[in-house]
């Protein structure tokens, strides 16, 4: 039995690859967790990352999964997916209750060097 695995596709495996080729996926990141509806608002952006309320606006208990989704110029020549999911958290919440999510910029949370995109062009590209 090999003891590693090679992948032809590279990183653009799974979600990468729909998002590479500008495809929605039946069934996003999240989907199915819950029997109400939630509201995001008051998304703020820093160096450091992005913040944002959720609250639950349905008539049933439920969790959510809040995400942030970073894009960033890659090195030159290397292959990357347009969009990099880097960070989220499970939140339950009682119907009209709110919580914030936070997620920390991947130049926050990555050392330089640990990725061959280039330094500080991180940007957020998405949030949910």
């Amino acid at each position: 039995m090999a003891e590693n695995v090679k992948y032809k596709e590279g990183v653009l495996v799974g979600y990468r690859w729909y998002d590479q080729n500008g495809i929605v996926p039946a069934f996003p990141f999240g989907f199915g967790l819950s029997y109400t509806s939630f509201a995001y608002r008051n998304l703020t952006v820093s160096r450091t990352g992005v913040s944002f309320d959720v609250q639950n606006v349905g008539t049933r208990p439920g969790a959510t999964c809040p995400s942030s989704t970073w894009a960033a110029q890659p090195a030159p020549g290397v292959v990357e997916p347009p969009k990099e999911l880097k960070g989220f958290a499970r939140i339950s919440l009682a119907p009209a209750r709110r919580s914030t999510s936070r997620c920390r910029s991947p130049r926050a949370t990555c050392p330089t060097g640990t990725r061959p995109r280039t330094p500080g062009v991180w940007r957020p590209a998405a949030w949910r």
